[in-house]
């Protein structure tokens, strides 16, 4: 029979396999059921209630997690105040939009959602203390994608991997996304997810993680880091995400920024990164860059290309739908997760796919109104004021590493509302703040102690 020790230690290191779990299963959109709420000819997974894989892995984080500190009778630290209470407060605000809702039960539903992540950040801000407590989950999740995706963009089809989730793909069907090259049409790459988009913002984020590990580690581990750097960062290329490769580039200063001064070595570093990637490049070159200059916009591609063009109209229309709707409903919103619904209200008759703003934020206003953007607004902006006025920090490894993913959360929100509004994508953001709250947390503690015994 297990002691109670014993019994607490078990219970906290099967929370964190949970937790690993749900780190790897982040962009995957295998679930484990659906109930259908279908609403007019909005897509699916905007209005039903879904229980993803990843769900089942943060409730299982969050039971075990809960059940250890209960037996162990210690506190739980509530994170940094300027990350924790304006989640708090999109909560609650969340949750108070259910009562002016055009859809009350897709609301409560987000609601209880935002509980859920709000527990999953508690356990990330209490239990994740370094770069290293993390870097073996978030490597084996972009081992999992990257050769997926680049096996898909290779044979321009799926892989047979339906059981896992994947979307069987053709670039010739309607509603699959591609790259217009020369009338020729080019498959982006899904991997195991619901998207490119996604693939790439997540992909993006890992991978930024991985580099501020890289270049502050020892030399234990790296042979195994750089491959899957590598053959993440094709697979980013890929999934022609401009997006997620802002997002990346973004990340990738700020890892330089905060590295130079107290360690020149870190651009001898990413010459290695590069390297490892041109050489499993090289057999891939032609195809994979040949797609580049249509979502690049070269040989005037956006005007010239339909679908480049159509794309950015789009979003362009999408955004200004949903400002005339913030406009006019800015105090309240239309409701946690509603903004297509209302779209739909407004406008029955539409040129388009119903689907929210093309910018985080402008989406968390249309949905929660004004006071909820500003809560997210602060949690987008706040870390960043901090990080550079704060004397007290030591930016180190795990705060720069988290502060790149940080980094490449903000610049997907300016041009996506997938960090806001779809699972994936929100679970990704929650992680990246707890994440970096603990960063934070764990170099003002360490700060505190220099003080008490200076």
């Amino acid at each position: 029979m297990f002691s109670r020790n014993k019994t607490i230690k078990i219970f906290y290191t099967l929370a964190f396999l949970a937790f690993s779990a749900t780190v790897i299963l982040m962009p995957f959109r295998l679930r484990v059921a659906q109930w259908p709420r279908q609403v007019g000819t909005i897509w699916n997974d905007y209005t039903d209630f879904i229980l993803f894989a990843s769900d089942v892995a943060v409730l299982i984080t969050i039971s075990l997690w809960g059940i250890a500190k209960i037996v162990s009778k210690k506190r739980i630290d509530m994170g940094p105040a300027l990350i924790t209470w304006p989640l708090v407060a999109l909560s609650f605000i969340g949750l108070f939009s259910v009562i002016v809702s055009v859809d009350r039960a897709l609301s409560f539903y987000h609601v209880v959602r935002f509980a859920l992540l709000f527990g999953l950040y508690l356990y990330i801000v209490n239990e994740i203390k370094s770069t290293d407590r993390i870097i073996k989950p978030i490597s084996i999740m972009i081992a999992i994608q990257a050769p997926v995706a680049l096996l898909q963009f290779q044979t321009q089809s799926d892989i047979g991997l339906q059981f896992l989730g994947e979307y069987s793909l053709d670039p010739n069907w309607s509603g699959i996304s591609i790259v217009n090259v020369n009338g020729e049409r080019w498959l982006r790459a899904y991997g195991l997810s619901d998207h490119p988009n996604i693939l790439g913002g997540i992909l993006a984020f890992g991978l930024l993680f991985l580099a501020g590990w890289f270049v502050q580690s020892e030399r234990r581990g790296r042979l195994v880091v750089l491959p899957i750097f590598s053959a993440g960062a094709l697979a980013l290329i890929t999934t022609y995400s401009r997006a997620a490769w802002l997002a990346f580039a973004g990340g990738i200063i700020v890892i330089l920024l905060l590295t130079l001064k107290t360690n020149r070595k870190a651009l001898w570093q990413f010459g290695w990164f590069a390297l490892a990637t041109v050489v499993l490049a090289l057999p891939l070159r032609n195809s994979i860059f040949e797609p580049l200059g249509s979502r690049l916009g070269s040989d005037n591609a956006f005007a010239e290309v339909p679908s480049e063009n159509a794309s950015l109209e789009e979003r362009a229309y999408l955004n200004n739908i949903s400002t005339e709707i913030f406009f006019e409903n800015g105090l309240l919103g239309v409701g946690l997760g509603s903004t297509p619904q209302a779209i739909q209200i407004i406008y029955p008759e539409f040129p388009t796919y119903y689907q929210p703003g093309h910018v985080a934020l402008l989406n968390a206003a249309t949905d929660i109104g004004i006071l909820g953007a500003t809560f997210f607004g602060i949690l987008i902006v706040g870390p960043w004021l901090v990080l550079f006025f704060s004397k007290r920090l030591k930016r180190g490894p795990f705060l720069i590493a988290t502060s790149a993913m940080l980094m490449g959360t903000a610049i997907v929100g300016l041009f996506d509302y997938y960090t806001w509004f779809l699972i994936p994508g929100r679970l990704a953001q929650w992680i990246v703040w707890g994440m970096w709250g603990s960063a934070y947390l764990t170099e003002i503690n360490t700060a505190n102690i220099q003080e008490a015994t200076a």
